[in-house]
């Protein structure tokens, strides 16, 4: 889907990159991001090490995912040319506009033996966010 979008709104789709950073989704999920900065900055730089020598002219870098916008310090130290987007600020600021809401925050997460509530808690402390976290199952 995504190629065919590129296609759609790239006059050359040559000149665009479709790389996958899923790799760097763990850094997020298991709080090496907060709690190793050196070990995920280590991670991220080489990540982009590899890309600048498979891509080279690659200038423009879009954090088009749930979890690469939480790294986005980490990718301007490694490629401190680098442009960087950040689309979810977009998504964002439209959500604001003309809903109030009720001011009511909740945080339903689910669980796994690798990922649980207490480290998500602990994550978002250190970064000062004060969600409630209630702990869902999916059917």
């Amino acid at each position: 889907m995504l190629r065919e979008y590129v296609g759609r709104h790239q006059c050359d789709p040559a000149n665009v990159a479709l790389i996958n950073a899923s790799p760097l989704v763990d850094l997020v999920e298991d709080g090496s991001f907060l709690f190793d900065p050196i070990g995920t900055q280590d991670r991220v730089s080489h990540f982009m090490s590899d890309l600048a020598r498979e891509h080279p002219l690659i200038d423009v870098f879009t954090l088009s995912s749930t979890h690469l916008p939480w790294l986005a310090g980490f990718f301007s130290a490694a490629q401190p040319d680098g442009i960087f987007l950040d689309p979810a600020k977009d998504i964002v600021s439209g959500l604001a506009a003309g809903h109030e809401g009720n001011g009511i925050v909740r945080g339903l997460v689910t669980e796994s033996p690798r990922f649980d509530l207490k480290s998500l808690q602990a994550m978002l402390n250190s970064i000062g966010v004060d969600i409630p976290l209630e702990a869902v199952t999916l059917d």
